[in-house]
């Protein structure tokens, strides 16, 4: 079993975009970002408390509403050549899943980006109530993917989640570049 993080490693955001939304506001290097994420707001977002509307009035809060408009109305970047390996995984028989610090509208963007079908399981942290790194996630999916911790091979762009799947019995990549990752599957035997 091979699970994906969604963001930073299927798909990206254009950090250029942001930066250049930050000088447009006079928000300063970060704070965007920062903002958006850095706290209990993102937190409170990604395991469904709030959805966006309520994100966006809190966010507007902290960088104005024209800023937030702005943040809220970005998508992000589809990796073809990663959504390839996903297929080319399954094509061998391979299951493979999804674990994503999502938002309670992240089915709407895989419908959006053709990924509904993609995955074999999509766990989402805004429909589990519990986010990455949280050590709980990584009980709820292994329990539910019903296979042992250390056959489920996972590939995150955030150190910090890599680093608890470790912990939790997971073989885990720290996502730079895709290239990486196909060396890594294929280290593991899971790709020829």
């Amino acid at each position: 079993m091979v699970v994906f993080d969604l963001d930073g490693v299927l798909r990206h955001f254009d950090r250029e975009a942001e930066r250049l939304l930050e000088l447009r506001h006079g928000l300063d290097s970060g704070a965007l970002i920062k903002s958006a994420f850095g706290d209990e707001l993102g937190l409170r977002l990604v395991t469904g408390e709030i959805d966006w509307p309520e994100y966006g009035d809190l966010l507007a809060g902290r960088i104005g509403r024209p800023a937030t408009e702005d943040f809220m109305a970005m998508r992000a970047i589809l990796d073809t050549e990663a959504v390839d390996l996903v297929a080319r995984l399954r094509a061998s028989g391979r299951p493979v899943a999804l674990l994503t610090n999502g938002t309670r509208r992240t089915d709407q963007e895989l419908a959006e980006h053709g990924l509904t079908q993609a995955f074999d399981a999509v766990f989402n942290a805004a429909v589990l109530g519990v986010a990455k790194p949280d050590r709980a996630v990584y009980d709820i999916v292994t329990s539910e993917l019903a296979v042992e911790p250390a056959r489920i091979g996972f590939v995150d762009d955030h150190l910090p989640n890599v680093e608890a799947a470790e912990t939790f019995g997971w073989r885990a990549h720290h996502y730079r570049d895709l290239a990486g990752v196909v060396e890594w599957l294929v280290s593991l035997g899971v790709l020829g």
